[in-house]
């Protein structure tokens, strides 16, 4: 076992774990307003990020955190489902923080609309495309008709441009100053599965069947009806950020925060590649890393 350069933390509980973390975003965010520079967020979804949005939320009436000029990153979405859909990262995190921290009249310091970035993964027919998408598969085919449904080809097509815009975007607002990460049992970060690439950027990804297995909580206990595809950031991009904040709560999640930590960096093990960062802590409860 090597000795990582991981930094971790470890707290009671899952709340306790929570609210460190949540802490620790803020006064990011208060040095950033303090400084008058923007500041981008990237953010996870899940279970595990509820309590934490729940304590942001807190402390961003608290301490009167100005959101006007920040920009929020979303790791990964479903391929095939709109963000209406309650089962997107959409309309999770519309619900779980965006809806409590948007720009408004009476909320002046609040998030604009327009600095929330997420990715798309709906490509089924035209109606699903903006209309810079729309001109852009008319270079490669003449007929488009409303109401037609996409190709796969024509989907994989557009699925792949916003997958090469989000990186622009990450580009041109980014590096991300704080990365927000969950991790998998099998020690994925985002949608990154075993066998990603360290390489790998923001693309289109399959789900390993242990992933729509853990996910089909949310998909009334089916895995069958977890989507098989995403988008996903990838190692490469994550990386990228400033620093990074995983939280890995649940005796489930033991095994693949040791090996992040103290295994070898493999492929086979997506988190371990964090090993490689410069600015990284673990938020632990004493469940997950009771393997350490």
């Amino acid at each position: 076992m090597r000795d990582s350069q991981i930094k971790y933390r470890i707290f009671s509980d899952e709340m306790e774990c929570a609210d460190a973390c949540a802490n620790r975003i803020c006064k990011k965010m208060q040095e950033a307003q303090k400084d008058k520079q923007a500041f981008s967020l990237g953010l996870a979804t899940g279970s595990t990020p509820i309590p934490i949005y729940k304590f942001l939320t807190k402390y961003s009436v608290k301490n009167k955190l100005d959101w006007s000029n920040i920009h929020t990153f979303n790791l990964d979405e479903y391929v095939g489902i709109s963000a209406e859909d309650p089962q997107s990262f959409s309309f999770f995190m519309f619900s779980q923080l965006f809806d409590r921290l948007l720009w408004s009249p009476k909320r002046p310091y609040g998030l604009p609309l327009e600095n929330i970035h997420l990715l798309n993964g709906l490509a089924k027919k035209l109606e699903d495309l903006d209309i810079l998408e729309i001109k852009y598969l008319g270079k490669y085919w003449n007929k488009l008709g409303e109401g037609r449904g996409l190709s796969k080809e024509q989907e994989e097509l557009i699925l792949d441009l916003r997958c090469q815009k989000y990186e622009q975007l990450l580009h041109k607002y980014g590096p991300v100053d704080i990365q927000l990460l969950g991790i998998g049992s099998n020690g994925h970060i985002a949608f990154v599965e075993p066998g990603s690439a360290p390489s790998s950027k923001t693309s289109i990804v399959s789900l390993s069947d242990e992933t729509r297995q853990a996910n089909a909580r949310f998909f009334q206990e089916s895995s069958l009806e977890v989507p098989e595809r995403a988008l996903s950031m990838g190692i490469a991009t994550i990386l990228k950020a400033k620093e990074i904040a995983l939280v890995a709560t649940g005796e489930s999640k033991a095994d693949a925060v040791a090996r992040a930590l103290n295994g070898p960096i493999t492929d086979l093990l997506p988190a371990s590649h964090l090993q490689k960062h410069q600015n990284i802590v673990f938020y632990l409860d004493k469940a997950a890393a009771s393997l350490i």
